[in-house]
């Protein structure tokens, strides 16, 4: 109940909002890439290697994370990532490949 008391009612909301969006997009992502790759012609044996791939890189992010959150705090690791995830999927979004 202290969560949402007048006083942190306002953190609590945004919190669990962020986190909801979060995790919708990151499972939304995973989910939907290995068929995106078979649409832009890979097989879906490379398509699922690429994706187990993409799954290994965020070890190296998981571990990161834990490193600066005693360094910098919470706020300033999910205000960079935030921000870096952001960056990342506006450059992919801009990406094309050549005929």
């Amino acid at each position: 109940m202290t969560l949402w008391s007048k006083r942190l009612v306002g953190t609590t909301a945004v919190s669990w909002l962020m986190w909801f969006a979060v995790a919708f997009a990151y499972y939304s992502f995973f989910s939907w890439i290995p068929s995106l790759l078979v649409k832009e012609g890979l097989v879906m044996t490379k398509s699922f290697g690429f994706s187990i791939a993409i799954y290994g890189a965020q070890i190296p992010g998981y571990f990161s994370v834990a490193w600066l959150n005693e360094r910098i705090g919470r706020k300033g690791v999910v205000a960079s990532y935030m921000t870096l995830g952001g960056i990342a999927a506006i450059m992919l979004s801009l990406s094309h490949t050549g005929p």
